[in-house]
């Protein structure tokens, strides 16, 4: 470095992608050109050498293999699953793929990239795309009535008429919830059942009113790709997603299908379970591995190879809002054509749009994430019973780092709330709550300034009286909301029309 009575050069040192930047500060006196120009080539040198260790931090992918490695291996040993696949794409390619554990144990086969797993709601994805093909190919409109389609579709509840083919794919059919049919032969006419069951039922809601998880949306779904292309589902979803994706090892539950299986043995005895069937294909009943899985979402990303028209990828990938959850606060859910959600605010924050669905069955888990603008996908599936989610949340940050993109700061617990007087309006809002299944009694203690949350034993067919049995988690009210601490949970109320509802 030159150095001259009128001229000084200060050096500051930064640490940028492993190598270290020196940045030139203008001196006090002035350089001459040569100077200048030896300056100017170190700093593109430097600069040149910082991109490249980007590139080969990218290249390795060093952080996603230690996240995916680390999630997994926690999930194994801590009992929730006794095996795995992850894969990662990136701008079209798989990066990086694995699997963990035994596929068989008595055999000592390993699981390896193309074991296949039961992949449960993800596969509404699958039923989701199969629809807009339809609609591609002028067979199908998502505004019109689902009866158009299926006629003999009929229910007790005569608002069953206003249920749109929209309305299946963001949950807000206000159908029961899931006819499932869960075994171990692929036994039964999953159709017939369903529209035998829905005949004597009942709306949760208005058509269109609110987004409430529901797997029979994606049964009826499943009836009118069968109903329109004349062909069995599995049959349309192979010619037309499947063989045109390269999906070569995706097809019907790991019970029908079989072949390289990973099997699900129980945590506690370790048992070996029968293949677990799903006759309920769309809702859940599909088996895949992590690499297809992500060929099946780079279809939804720019430069991905394309089954769908432009109008529909636009179509799977933008909001699709009730009007109940335009008053709610922060993400929502089910507020999309078929995924779990496509935004959450930490990473939009940094303008990207994160797509994830999630799956479960008796068995297996499975996650699937993906950022279409960055045409990035991970992928994994788990045997065993826990929120895939949790290795592909994981997988995807680091993904991130490793491209040099904005992470978002991991949430911290928040401190525990100053406890407020539960304001009198919100008085109305105590009584006997349902969750699918399970019911509950939410009730305001003044004097302790708490709300409790009560389980409720179901009564037969009827809904549960009394106060009931123990406290499940106890809220303080402040700040407009109401905290649990010890659970990490926050929570308010709001109205769907006349009907309470408690979001957390």
């Amino acid at each position: 470095m030159y150095k001259s009575k009128r001229s000084r050069i200060k050096s500051e040192k930064t640490n940028y992608g492993g190598q270290y930047l020196i940045f030139f500060l203008r001196g006090e006196g002035k350089m001459s050109k040569f100077k200048k120009a030896i300056v100017n080539v170190l700093v593109f040198c430097l600069l040149i050498a910082a991109a490249g260790s980007f590139a080969e931090a990218a290249a390795s992918y060093r952080n996603t293999k230690e996240a995916a490695r680390e999630a997994v291996w926690n999930v194994i040993t801590s009992g929730k699953g006794s095996s795995a696949t992850v894969a990662v794409m990136d701008g079209g390619k798989i990066v990086y793929s694995e699997g963990f554990g035994a596929a068989e144990r008595k055999t000592g086969k390993s699981v390896d990239r193309s074991t296949r797993f039961n992949i449960g709601s993800t596969s509404k994805m699958f039923v989701a795309t199969a629809i807009l093909l339809l609609a591609d190919d002028g067979k199908v409109s998502l505004d019109e009535p689902v009866v158009k389609y299926i006629p003999e579709f009929e229910m007790k509840d005569q608002r069953y008429r206003d249920i749109t083919v929209r309305m299946l794919f963001n949950h807000s059919s206000g159908l029961p919830g899931s006819t499932f049919l869960f075994g171990y032969e692929p036994e039964g006419d999953p159709h017939k059942e369903f529209l035998q069951r829905m005949k004597g039922s009942n709306l949760k809601h208005d058509p269109g009113a609110v987004g409430i998880y529901c797997n029979d949306g994606f049964t009826l779904a499943e009836m009118i790709v069968e109903r329109v292309s004349g062909e069995k589902f599995i049959d349309f979803l192979r010619e037309r997603v499947f063989r045109p994706l390269g999906m070569k090892d995706t097809d019907t539950s790991i019970g029908e299908t079989g072949g390289n299986i990973s099997h699900f043995y129980d945590p506690e005895t370790g048992k070996k379970y029968p293949p677990e069937v799903i006759l309920v294909h769309a809702a859940g009943g599909l088996l895949s591995t992590a690499e297809d899985l992500c060929r099946f979402a780079d279809s939804f990303c720019p430069g991905g190879k394309k089954i769908l028209s432009q109008s529909s990828v636009e179509e799977i990938l933008k909001s699709q809002p009730t009007p109940f959850s335009a008053g709610m606060r922060g993400p929502v859910i089910m507020d999309s054509f078929g995924w779990d959600y496509s935004s959450l605010p930490a990473y939009e924050a940094n303008g990207m749009r994160v797509y994830s669905k999630g799956g479960g069955t008796g068995a297996y888990s499975t996650g699937l994430q993906v950022i279409p603008e960055k045409r990035l996908v991970v992928a994994a599936s788990i045997s065993g019973r826990m929120n895939g989610e949790a290795v592909t949340r994981a997988m995807l940050n680091a993904l991130m780092k490793d491209k040099g993109l904005p992470v978002p700061s991991e949430r911290k617990k928040e401190k525990p709330a100053d406890p407020k007087i539960i304001p009198a309006d919100l008085a109305a809002f105590e009584g006997i709550y349902a969750n699918g299944g399970s019911f509950v009694r939410i009730r305001f203690d003044k004097e302790r300034k708490k709300m409790d949350i009560i389980r409720l034993m179901p009564e037969g067919d009827k809904v549960p009286a009394g106060d009931g049995g123990p406290v499940l988690i106890s809220f303080v009210y402040n700040g407009g909301s109401f905290s649990s601490f010890e659970k990490d949970l926050r929570g308010y109320f709001i109205k769907n029309g006349n009907m309470p509802c408690f979001i957390k």
